[in-house]
């Protein structure tokens, strides 16, 4: 404990500033690679939400990010400083390394925006409508376009319904698994 305790006095904000620095170099020119990763950590965090965001918040957050990164552009190139009302780029001072860095978290936090996003879509793609609880007895009918599981002790029907009882034929989702 004694030495856990020593080895933690030592470390300082600096220290851990550096170390940060010195991992995002190592990690120069490897920014695609890391696109997917930020967008699947945008999925996940869509997925982990205890509640349905209205897409006011999900478009809202697309659009911060979006310009945000618009704005790290704008920060060092003249041709994009002009359309934020920056007269000239050099108003914006950063590092090289700085500009650069702002630049990527930028654009990581879009891709997690995003993927955030793609979730939220993909949700409202496949939304079907719920039966109530109460209304225990449905007619459907409906053509079998695949029998799954086979080889088990119960396969399942996957089914394509042309009509339900008590559902709208704009609400008959597309399958029953």
């Amino acid at each position: 404990m004694q030495r856990l305790r020593a080895a933690l006095s030592r470390i300082r904000f600096t220290d851990i500033g550096r170390y940060i620095r010195d991992g995002a170099a190592q990690q120069t020119g490897r920014l695609v690679l890391w696109l997917p990763v930020a967008l699947g950590v945008g999925c996940a965090a869509y997925l982990s939400l205890r509640f349905e965001p209205p897409w006011l918040w999900v478009v809202g957050a697309i659009m911060i990010a979006g310009g945000l990164y618009a704005l790290a552009l704008g920060a060092y190139s003249e041709k994009y400083a002009t359309l934020f009302g920056v007269k000239h780029a050099t108003q914006i001072r950063f590092e090289q390394e700085g500009r650069r860095a702002i630049r990527t978290f930028c654009l990581l936090l879009l891709m997690v925006a995003l993927g955030v996003g793609l979730c939220k879509l993909r949700t409202h793609r496949v939304s079907a409508p719920v039966l109530a609880a109460s209304q225990m007895e449905v007619t459907l009918e409906a053509v079998i376009v695949d029998i799954v599981g086979t080889d088990t002790s119960e396969p399942r029907l996957l089914l394509a319904p042309l009509r339900l009882s008590g559902v709208a034929p704009e609400q008959t989702p597309y399958a029953f698994g």
